[in-house]
């Protein structure tokens, strides 16, 4: 497999504040919200999707087939 600096450049920051924050997932995203606050950028949050129904037995075509019927 071959090298990826940036994946390993986003690896070495994971490492990073993991080392900083104790492995402490609830502080690292603490620590990127109020980040987020202070930068002066604006973010936006979507709502939520409702969930795609599973299709099962005849697949994906027998869906969209009895869909447009």
């Amino acid at each position: 497999m071959r090298d990826d600096c940036i994946t390993e450049e986003i690896r070495g920051i994971r490492r990073e504040l993991a080392a900083r924050f104790d492995n402490d997932v609830v502080r690292i995203f603490a620590d990127a919200r109020q980040r987020e606050r202070s930068d002066g950028c604006v973010y936006v949050t979507l709502p939520k999707r409702p969930a795609t129904p599973e299709i099962s037995e005849g697949g994906l075509s027998a869906e969209l087939t009895r869909r447009a019927s």
